[in-house]
């Protein structure tokens, strides 16, 4: 499936925000980085509209707003992972209930290789 990525933010109001949407204008992942001093989070929220049920009981909008009672539940959006990112120490990644060191999940490169 391709997915097209629409910035939601502006540099002034001081987020990284974005959707990522099918061909067809679908939004399948939001994505909400606020701002904030110290170690910055990104929040990714993943649409409910083609799982089965059970639904998760946390549903949110695609801007992280909680739902209300009376909002369809089959157009909403459940917490998919969080990334706290931090300068001096690893990355955590929040999945599935677990967290991860980006050292865990993607291995490093090498940038520059002798030619012998």
């Amino acid at each position: 499936m391709l997915l097209q990525l629409t910035p939601t933010s502006t540099f002034s109001d001081s987020t990284n925000n974005g959707t990522y949407s099918t061909e067809i204008g679908q939004v399948i992942y939001s994505v909400i980085s606020p701002w904030r001093l110290g170690s910055p989070q990104t929040v990714i929220y993943r649409t409910v509209a083609d799982l089965p049920d059970p639904l998760p009981d946390a549903l949110f909008n695609q801007d992280g707003q909680v739902l209300s009672s009376g909002s369809s539940r089959r157009s909403g959006f459940f917490k998919f992972a969080e990334i706290d990112f931090h300068s001096w120490s690893p990355t955590i990644i929040r999945y599935n209930g677990k967290s991860y060191s980006e050292h865990e999940l993607f291995e490093q490169g090498v940038f520059f290789e002798r030619s012998t």
